[in-house]
């Protein structure tokens, strides 16, 4: 997901996460992983990631961080949402959720 540790580390869709902390995740629930993931912000976890499309394993050590997703975004990946000299502004809904329609709304109005 973008604006998240993973992602500007360099983590990207369909790595695996193969150990955290440097225990292994093969017989770990997602629950339990999601939990060892998680901890007070600014605090470090490192994991181990399989990129299957190289075969290459690497460890990340990540900050953790409160992730808060802004679902829309403007075409700078800003939350400016300028209009062009044609007068055509764009808007780019990167998930849906509980508030992506308020979220569209504003943005918009905006």
């Amino acid at each position: 997901m973008e604006d998240t540790p993973g992602f500007r580390a360099g983590i990207l869709t369909g790595d695996r996460i193969i150990a955290i902390g440097g225990k292994g995740t093969e017989r770990v629930s997602l629950s339990d992983a999601v939990k060892e993931l998680r901890g007070k912000p600014d605090t470090a976890v490192t994991i181990t990631v399989e990129r299957p499309s190289t075969g290459i394993v690497k460890d990340y050590t990540l900050t953790r961080a409160i992730i808060s997703m802004d679902m829309v975004k403007d075409i700078n990946g800003q939350k400016k949402f300028p209009l062009g000299e044609d007068k055509i502004g764009y808007i780019r809904i990167t998930q849906f959720g509980d508030k992506t329609g308020e979220m569209l709304e504003a943005a918009i109005q905006n």
